[in-house]
């Protein structure tokens, strides 16, 4: 019995430890990219708003798809989807490691790596939910969550330093490898099968491309110094808000949608508010906690 423990202790955090080196390279990799900027440019005969235009394409492609991503994770398999962004982000690091042409930077490193992080992301902690349960889960996410701070932390140092005495390259290399050591070890991964309707809602989807897009275009425009950022913020907004009411629309009809709109009556949406101002929905000790208030699982 013990040593059964033992074995899946050991096997729990190895997979929390793939699950946080995926989680490291993704938030690592656009502050390699920042911070290689000149030496990208000089490399590949461009020009800085050339680069910085492909950043803020990756970052418009992983926020306006995300929500798309978590609905092909559901319908085609949450392990299938979370190998699909890593090797679409293997891809794009690749691409950057040994490419000579702004034009496969954008297709392989902006679309298609962008489209990898909006696979990845909602998968991953679909994947983390179900391999994992009780403390293992909590130290899982706890984990995760590290290693995506430890990234943004030391993703600008770690990119200058591989800049300067090394190569841009080098640092993107780095990541393609640290991913095949993922997928190599893809096996440990328990698939989370979904249960839920398994039909498209178009309609929710076009929406939420419309809504994250907009807003997420706009801030990328504003930090730009552009004009158009009121206009854009706007067609995001509004698409947000029609996205929302589509949502709970098709909730009431008892008609499939892209996302339960339910999941903002989640504990976590309303964490500092009852906390703050409701006594009652403050957790208490033991059995004693009003579980109806929290997420399943918790």
């Amino acid at each position: 019995m013990t040593t059964s423990t033992e074995g899946d202790n050991k096997k729990n955090n190895r997979l929390a430890i793939l699950l946080a080196m995926a989680m490291f390279v993704l938030v690592v990799d656009t502050s390699i990219m920042n911070v290689s900027i000149s030496a990208i440019v000089n490399d590949l005969g461009t020009t800085v708003s050339d680069i910085q235009a492909a950043i803020a394409l990756e970052a418009l492609v992983s926020a306006a798809f995300i929500l798309i991503g978590s609905k092909i994770g559901d319908l085609y398999g949450r392990k299938r989807a979370y190998i699909l962004g890593l090797c679409g982000y293997a891809l794009g690091a690749l691409t950057m490691a040994f490419n000579q042409n702004l034009l496969f930077v954008i297709i392989f490193w902006a679309i298609i790596g962008g489209l990898g992080a909006s696979l990845l992301l909602p998968a991953m902690q679909s994947l983390v939910h179900g391999n994992f349960e009780g403390a293992a889960q909590k130290k899982a996410y706890a984990l995760v969550g590290a290693a995506a701070a430890i990234a943004s932390a030391v993703g600008p140092l770690l990119g200058g330093f591989i800049t300067t005495y090394l190569s841009w390259r080098v640092g993107f290399f780095m990541e393609a490898v640290i991913i095949a050591i993922v997928l190599i070890n893809i096996k440990l991964v328990k698939d989370v099968p979904y249960t839920g309707p398994r039909q498209v809602d178009v309609v929710g989807a076009i929406l939420s491309v419309f809504g994250m897009g907009g807003i997420v275009l706009s801030i990328l425009v504003w930090q730009e110094g552009g004009e158009a950022v009121g206009l854009l913020m706007a067609v995001g907004v509004i698409a947000m808000f029609i996205f929302a009411q589509w949502l709970v629309r098709r909730k009431k009809q008892e008609k499939p949608a892209l996302i339960d709109p339910d999941l903002f009556r989640s504990a976590y949406f309303r964490l500092g508010h009852y906390r703050t101002n409701h006594a009652k929905y403050r957790p208490r000790r033991h059995d004693d906690r009003p579980t109806h208030l929290l997420p399943d699982g918790v």
